[in-house]
């Protein structure tokens, strides 16, 4: 299993090629690890990566995290499964979706829009 890592020691995540096979992960109690997190989704499938959001004053995680698994079928099954718990904490996983910038979504459009008024 690989883990990212920024300068700070901080997990990295965000949109990326894998973004099919991430999954958001909320509600996780604040001592949860990489360890349980790991052993808790393995049961789905193999995970390839896990990057608990930390706050970058404290060092104390946010609660969330982000999971990546080597296969799609893996969230899939996951999701399906109904309610998850983690060190009896209920837990909120969720696939990760692209969001598109809307400042780039609006120069676009704003050009386009002026290629029209040409036309």
């Amino acid at each position: 299993m690989s883990y990212r890592a920024n300068a700070n020691g901080n997990g990295t995540a965000g949109p990326g090629r894998n973004d099919e096979r991430k999954l958001f992960v909320g509600g996780l109690h604040r001592n949860t690890g990489e360890k349980e997190i790991s052993e808790y989704f393995s049961q789905f499938g193999e995970v390839e990566s896990i990057s608990i959001k930390n706050d970058p004053y404290t060092g104390q995680s946010r609660g969330f995290a982000f999971v990546t698994f080597t296969t799609q079928k893996a969230i899939d099954d996951l999701l399906a499964a109904g309610d998850h718990y983690i060190a009896n904490k209920k837990i909120d996983p969720k696939r990760v979706t692209k969001r598109v910038n809307p400042l780039k979504c609006k120069i676009f459009c704003n050009f386009f829009l002026s290629l029209l008024d040409q036309v």
